[in-house]
């Protein structure tokens, strides 16, 4: 982890010194504990697998428990309380969403990700995401990046746009 001169700003990376573009893993918490405030360009998600947290968000406190789903945007300063459990962390550069061979149009899907004041839907509940492949969808990322199969980066991206898509819909 690096730390910039705020002392909140937090990134992933190589040996070799370059950002990871994808990041998915299990965050397990055996009790009360507190992810101090920070932020990253990445974009964020959590999955909660098991228990109840909160997080603060632009200001504002959220509750998030099994089977809620948080949608952190890129630069976005948060802070998490954690309770007992588990929950699934994937995080990703934004510009995993786009290349230069789409249409300019498709960057205004993107955009409000980027901006850490964006009022988009941050909390995604068991309830809205019930009959959604989402679940799926992220277990399946989380189980890509852990066991690292041949092509395991090209089925991270596919997924990642899959569950984006979701969200943009």
């Amino acid at each position: 982890m690096v730390m910039k001169e705020t002392g909140l700003y937090e990134d992933k990376r190589t040996e070799n010194g370059r950002l990871l573009p994808i990041y998915c893993g299990t965050q397990y918490n055996d009790g009360i504990g507190i992810v101090n405030a920070h932020y990253h360009e990445y974009i964020e998600i959590l999955y909660v697998i098991e228990g109840e947290n909160e997080i603060w968000l632009n200001g504002e406190y959220y509750q998030f428990k099994k089977g809620d789903m948080v949608l952190i945007n890129s630069k976005e300063v948060h802070l998490i309380r954690c309770g007992f459990g588990c929950y699934i962390v994937v995080q990703f550069m934004p510009d995993l969403l786009f290349s230069s061979y789409q249409e300019q149009s498709d960057f205004q899907y993107v955009l409000p990700f980027l901006l850490e004041t964006a009022k988009h839907q941050k909390i995604f509940t068991a309830e809205e995401l019930e009959g959604s492949r989402v679940k799926e969808l992220l277990y399946s990322l989380n189980e890509e990046m852990d066991k690292k199969r041949y092509g395991y980066e090209m089925a991270a991206k596919i997924l990642i746009n899959q569950i984006f898509l979701w969200v943009l819909r």
